[in-house]
């Protein structure tokens, strides 16, 4: 009996897909580089429900945090990212909301170098909708 109910199942997940392989995600996570000159690239799409890594290659501290300065409540998933010291490296949140998300370098916000946007899920035509 037991033998037959495990063939039924067996049946079953070969017969709903189970036995097929899963299509494994994209393993390039989209990545800022954090330079003397600036934030590069400072627009960078992305495809909803992925994250950004940040990385610092200048010899200073920056904390990148959502706009606006200084609550940084438009995108809260970016907020996740720690302090970046010189060499570091860090990921936002997922950030699972289609917008355009606006980001500051929190210890220099006036500095338009280290400003950029993240465009989530927004096609080429600029189409997108609130979140966060």
């Amino acid at each position: 009996m037991k033998f037959l109910l495990l063939m039924l199942g067996v049946g079953l997940l070969v017969a709903c897909g189970g036995g097929s392989s899963p299509v494994s995600p994209s393993t390039t996570t989209p990545t800022i580089t954090i330079s003397e000159t600036g934030v590069s690239p400072a627009e960078l799409r992305i495809s909803v429900g992925q994250q950004v890594r940040f990385v610092n290659n200048t010899s200073q501290t920056h904390m990148m945090r959502s706009n606006p300065y200084p609550v940084h409540t438009d995108c809260p998933p970016i907020n996740e990212l720690p302090v970046l010291s010189a060499g570091q490296s860090g990921l936002t949140g997922a950030l699972t909301e289609q917008r355009t998300c606006g980001y500051h370098d929190h210890q220099q916000p006036q500095n338009q170098e280290f400003q950029g946007v993240i465009l989530v899920g927004v096609s080429e035509s600029g189409g997108s909708s609130s979140g966060y």
